[in-house]
């Protein structure tokens, strides 16, 4: 017994001793972390190392949080602006000490989907959040975009460069939000390049977009320029008319820089259309590129055979993994009363007095019209029904991923998933290739190139992208 109770206190003194060491060990990691964290001097330079410091020795942020923040690209690209702004410097201080990723609710809200505030300097703001995951990683890069920004008063630059940056510097996170802001300012970026733009973002300098506008509009054109700069959030009406002002300047704006209409430029034409086939960066030197700079003529092409990895990658296949999880009753309407829209129902109806006419699924609810007793009901909430016993419903939490080709390839989702297959009518699916059409790559100048090393460049490549 007293050998046995002997080994028992050995075991836990060495358990012990090994939870202590870790718990030194990561306090360890921390402190110095914590020691290399820049104390206050807005006369010496930020390194990347010190923006590295500062976000892993943060005790708000989780592992996943802090690696996903930490872009090494993005944030080195930003310091050789921010350097040169001693006050840009002072924000930086500010902002990245102890940052950390707040949750907020708002009923009245739903198309807010987070915000950055700068009377919270170092908090990003993401709706309903508990952890990092697929569907809310691009709201964080967003914002922690607009933390690193200079947060002026023309915001339609700032808040279309968080998405278009945002897609360029974080795994091409989709550009879903201020479509139109997105457009105008892809246009403004094809006019005068994207170095003005750049240094706006990140240190408040308009000069060089002054220099590159100004020269070129009447006084009263300029003012309306940068009136139309800013938008209100809510003012849904009054926005409309300031983007089409804002359109028709940069009309102006091309063809008294030009001296051409801005209809002959390919480039703006298909960011007009809003074509998806068009493919172009402005910020990240890693992919701006003449690979990297295309659209797909569909005038041109052929029919080939091709991998289910190729069709996906060339945009003819979409494959999504979908997994249905059973769940109960009482947890299904609970998570659709906390906005939860995930759900779906399989619907019995074991009253023979009702008769299902047609069932409709909008934004996570599902509505039936039936007949009862011969009475016609229009489009109810099945979810009510349940509630008031009329009819019975199997529900599932639905689990939905849209593959790429690596996925689908390596199989990289959930076991028990079922394959989804979606694509046009004219491309067909046979069980070893697919048979589509490949519209041709037509390969346009980099956007970078067309700026430099002067406007005798930038005339010649106008020149290239016109509309034959």
């Amino acid at each position: 017994m007293k050998k046995k109770n002997k080994l028992k206190r050995i075991d836990r003194a060495i358990i012990f001793s090994m939870f202590a060491f870790l718990f030194l060990f990561n306090n360890k990691v921390d402190n110095d972390l914590h020691n290399n964290v820049r104390l206050y001097d807005n006369t010496t330079d930020f390194e990347l190392d010190d923006l590295y410091n500062f976000i892993y020795s943060s005790k708000n942020l989780s592992k996943e949080e802090k690696d996903y923040l930490y872009n090494s690209k993005f944030l080195d690209d930003v310091l050789e602006s921010v350097n040169k702004s001693d006050y840009m410097k002072e924000l930086y201080y500010n902002r990245f000490k102890n940052i950390s990723v707040k949750s907020f609710h708002d009923e009245e809200n739903h198309i807010t989907l987070g915000y950055y505030n700068e009377t919270e300097p170092n908090a990003l703001y993401v709706r309903d959040y508990d952890c990092l995951n697929e569907k809310n990683e691009d709201v964080l890069s967003h914002e922690f975009i607009h933390l690193c920004q200079e947060i002026s008063e023309y915001n339609l630059i700032i808040e279309s460069c968080a998405e278009i940056i945002s897609n360029e510097y974080y795994d091409n996170s989709p550009i879903d939000s201020y479509q139109s802001q997105v457009l105008l300012t892809k246009k403004f970026i094809e006019i005068i390049g994207p170095d003005p733009i750049w240094r706006y973002c990140f240190t408040g300098d308009f000069s060089l977009i002054e220099k590159e506008v100004k020269p070129y509009f009447s006084d009263v054109d300029y003012k309306a320029f940068l009136d139309c700069l800013s938008f209100d959030y809510d003012d849904i009406e009054t926005n409309k008319i300031k983007f089409k002002i804002m359109n028709d300047l940069l009309g102006k704006l091309y063809e008294n820089k030009y001296n051409d209409d801005i209809n002959n430029d390919l480039v703006i034409s298909l960011i007009n259309k809003g074509d998806l086939s068009l493919v172009r960066y402005y910020f990240n030197d890693e992919y701006i590129n003449y690979s990297n700079s295309y659209y797909l003529d569909y005038d041109k092409g052929e029919y080939i055979n091709m991998s289910y990895e190729e069709a996906i990658d060339r945009g003819l296949l979409y494959v999504s993994a979908i997994y249905k999880e059973k769940i109960s009753n009482e947890k299904a309407l609970n998570m659709i009363d906390e906005g939860y829209i995930s759900i779906s129902r399989d619907i019995d109806l074991i009253n023979s007095n009702i008769i299902l006419i047609s069932r409709t699924d909008s934004a996570g609810k599902t509505y039936i019209s039936y007949l009862k007793d011969g009475i016609k009901y229009d489009k109810v909430d099945v979810d009510e029904l349940v509630r008031q016993g009329i009819i019975n419903v199997t529900y599932y939490k639905v689990d939905y991923k849209l593959l790429t080709s690596s996925q689908y390839a390596n199989k990289d989702y959930r076991e028990g998933s079922d394959l989804h297959f979606s694509h046009s009518s004219d491309t067909l699916l046979y069980d070893d290739y697919v048979y589509g059409f490949v519209p041709k790559k037509v390969y346009l100048p980099t956007i970078k190139d067309s700026f430099e090393p002067s406007t005798v460049v930038r005339q010649k490549v106008l020149e290239k992208r016109k509309i034959h």
